[in-house]
């Protein structure tokens, strides 16, 4: 990690500081996203420097650049009802000043007043932000990408005229660029009508029609983990349906090759979005991953082999290969099995389940269909835009599976929207 640090002085009081990398990080942020609570900036000190920090020695701090250097102003909403009942921090002029002469934002940059007032909306969207450069920097053990993030609003990169002629007829909450990736997220307080998402959907199939870069969205919705909770249930059955309304736009978002969308949680943002910037999805290997182990299993009774094949006369569209189990104990038992591929928050892929099982010829009920989801490190819930007879969801990590190891290779049954109410069974 870098270790240059920078003298600061303020006018005022004529205090100085010695501010670190972290610091100048964290300033930068907050210029471009103008209101944070202290976890937020806790969770971007942690994602710099690579490892924990305690809310309270960051408050320790931050109640510092407050009181002496002019350096930030902080806000604590006392009201009884106040969403953040606790302290929100933003830059003052002073800071905006030297983080232009340190080349950090272009010159001339605005000292805009911003509104005294921020809703939950605001601090969920920027919650969205700090939770992926979190898990970027968890991911990648260094804060390189961190630095190369372009984490500005889409309307701070774009020119007027280009905004214009782009078309995109909405304002993401927010936009995340790396690369050739180009993220747009749309924040979901669960207080909107469905047929809105739906029609956000509809205008950003036009905006994607009309350009040749790369264009993700993310739609996140709320849940409760913003306030550490626990037992923080995502709405399943609003995005169930948002899922499912999406149908009305499926051969476009199946087939325009320039535009993604995915659908999750607030508390596995982080985990999704940052997955995305890094490519995590995009090399995925089965195979390796989990096909190849499953065929070289020592323990159990059963022994696996499987065959990658697209077409079957039990369905119509096409799948990905057949599962057969034979056993040890019994040579002319066995269990067949047809597979696809699947993604706990892609469309197309959620979309390509509801496809597969609808096109399964009537009368051919014997053979069951898995759909097997990526080795992950993180558990990771797995969406339906409907639930399925005859179906069997299978993720190593969601279950605790260690193939290599592991008597008996768990599943779990496609017969609820709720992830935790499907039923446990064995692949059998």
């Amino acid at each position: 990690m870098k270790s240059k640090t920078y003298k600061y002085t303020s006018k005022g009081t004529q205090k100085s500081f010695r501010l670190k990398e972290a610091d100048i990080f964290v300033f930068t942020f907050l210029y471009y996203k103008r209101h944070l609570t202290t976890r937020q900036i806790t969770q971007l000190y942690s994602a710099f420097e690579g490892r924990d920090f305690s809310e309270d020695s960051v408050f320790t701090k931050l109640n510092r650049f407050s009181k002496y250097g002019a350096i930030l102003t902080k806000k604590i909403d006392k009201r009884d009802d106040s969403i953040t009942r606790r302290a929100t921090f933003s830059l003052k002029d002073r800071m905006v000043d030297y983080l232009q002469e340190l080349g950090r934002i272009p010159a001339g940059s605005s000292k805009r007043r911003y509104s005294s007032s921020i809703s939950l909306h605001t601090l969920c969207s920027r919650e969205i932000l700090v939770r992926t450069l979190l898990e970027v920097s968890k991911k990648t053990n260094t804060n390189k990408i961190l630095c190369e993030l372009d984490i500005r609003s889409y309307h701070q990169k774009q020119k007027k005229t280009e905004i214009e002629d782009a078309g995109l007829l909405l304002i993401p909450d927010e936009h995340i660029s790396y690369k050739d990736k180009n993220i747009y997220i749309e924040m979901d307080m669960c207080k909107e009508t469905n047929a809105t998402l739906v029609e956000k959907v509809g205008k950003y199939i036009e905006y994607a029609q009309k350009n040749t870069k790369n264009i993700t969205v993310v739609f996140v919705m709320y849940d409760k983990s913003m306030f550490l909770a626990e037992d923080a249930e995502p709405p399943y059955v609003r995005m169930k349906n948002l899922l499912f309304s999406m149908r009305e736009y499926h051969e476009h978002l199946m087939n325009l090759p320039n535009l993604n969308m995915h659908i999750c949680s607030l508390k596995e943002a982080g985990d999704v979005i940052s997955d995305i910037l890094l490519g995590i999805d995009d090399n995925q290997n089965f195979e390796q991953d989990i096909l190849l182990p499953l065929s070289q299993r020592t323990v159990g009774d059963a022994d696996w082999r499987y065959a990658f094949v697209e077409t079957v006369q039990t369905f119509k569209e096409k799948i990905d290969g057949g599962l057969r189990r034979t056993y040890k104990r019994d040579k002319d038992a066995m269990q067949d099995f047809f597979f696809i591929f699947g993604n706990e928050n892609d469309y197309r892929m959620i979309a390509r389940v509801d496809d597969v099982v609808f096109s399964r010829r009537e009368g051919d009920e014997g053979v069951p269909l898995v759909v097997i989801y990526p080795k992950r490190k993180k558990a990771r819930d797995i969406l339906l835009m409907d639930t399925y007879d005859n179906v069997l969801l299978l993720s190593l990590q969601n279950e605790d599976v260690t193939i290599e190891a592991d008597e008996q290779i768990m599943a779990r049954t496609a017969n609820n929207v709720h992830p935790k109410r499907r039923k446990l069974v064995e692949l059998y």
